[in-house]
């Protein structure tokens, strides 16, 4: 017995040895492979980091969802560069950013976001384009400073609701283990990115290279904890007016929860798309993540604001005229 207890246990270090050096040796790989895009700034004591790209006014400014970095918009950043400037950023913990304050809440994230727009000289008006939990801070954020924000599209974006509809944000009872988990490579090896058949393998190797980090996967753990407070937030904020809004919604929900798929389709996005008077909702063939399965869907939707916003300026310009 206590060669086969020796046994087992020298077949866990030799294993976990092993892991370990294949996850330093893809570690190593990665940083040498896939180069930093965008430059840091300072928001308060850590710097958080913020690529922009193109030229012209109104400027789009793209926030991810929960556990994404920004580079989650590489498929449509280029393009919409090509029409207007447009700036991703990685909220703190997430790619190239430093870890920030917790909680992590949308009150903070949109407080960062602020500060690092001032600080970095993107001047309004902006048009705001969140994803999932991103569509949740960039409503608040309108709701601090509606001077600055001329239109916003919402992909896919989290309801302050939806968790009474069952859409409940899933924090893993294992996820104290993902620290070491990750050392040994055992995250890396059972990695999986949401409709990764369509992503360009490159940037789906770079997407896994930064999301598989110890301070994402902090950053990850502490939004998703505190979403109610974040949906809270933005729950007391009032509606848009006749703000220009698109809201892009994905049709290829979960099969395994029918009923669950219908309330986002039919009652939660449908409302997003009420709370501006120059609001639509557009269906996308889509899962979760329009940006990287659909991109042009996005980048027609941030073109069409954006050319909104231009006509509601210049109409507003023509109005002061003597």
């Amino acid at each position: 017995m206590r060669f086969v207890i020796a046994g087992v246990v020298v077949a866990a270090l030799v294993l976990a040895a092993t892991g370990a050096a294949y996850e330093a040796l893809a570690e190593y790989y990665d940083r040498q492979t896939f180069p930093r895009h965008g430059r840091g700034f300072d928001v308060g004591g850590h710097r958080l980091n913020l690529d922009c790209e193109g030229q012209g006014s109104p400027v789009v400014v793209l926030d991810s969802g929960v556990g994404e970095p920004a580079r989650t918009w590489a498929l449509v950043q280029p393009q919409v560069a090509g029409f207007t400037r447009v700036c991703s950023y990685d909220r703190a913990g997430y790619g190239w950013s430093d870890p920030g304050p917790e909680p992590r809440t949308s009150v903070q994230m949109v407080a960062e976001l602020h500060t690092l727009l001032a600080n970095a000289g993107v001047n309004p008006p902006l048009i705001l384009v969140g994803h999932s939990l991103g569509g949740l801070n960039i409503r608040l954020y309108a709701a601090r400073y509606p001077g600055q924000v001329a239109g916003m599209v919402l992909v896919d974006a989290s309801h302050p609701d939806q968790q009474a509809k069952g859409f409940r944000p899933h924090v893993s009872p294992l996820a104290w283990l993902e620290p070491a988990l990750l050392h040994l490579g055992v995250l890396r090896a059972f990695f999986v990115l949401e409709g990764s058949a369509k992503i360009p393998p490159g940037l789906r190797d770079e997407l896994e290279f930064l999301m598989l980090q110890p301070d994402a996967l902090a950053a990850n753990f502490d939004e998703v904890r505190h979403f109610g407070e974040s949906a809270s937030a933005v729950r007391t904020t009032r509606n848009l007016g006749n703000l220009p809004l698109i809201v892009l919604t994905a049709t290829e929900g979960n099969r395994r929860r029918p009923l669950l798929n219908r309330a986002w389709l039919q009652d939660l996005q449908p409302d997003l798309a009420r709370l501006s008077s120059h609001g639509k909702q557009i269906l996308v063939g889509s899962g979760h993540a329009i940006q990287l399965q659909q991109p042009g869907a996005v980048v027609q939707a941030v073109q069409e604001v954006v050319e909104d916003a231009r006509g509601n300026a210049a109409g507003s310009a023509g109005l002061k005229k003597p």
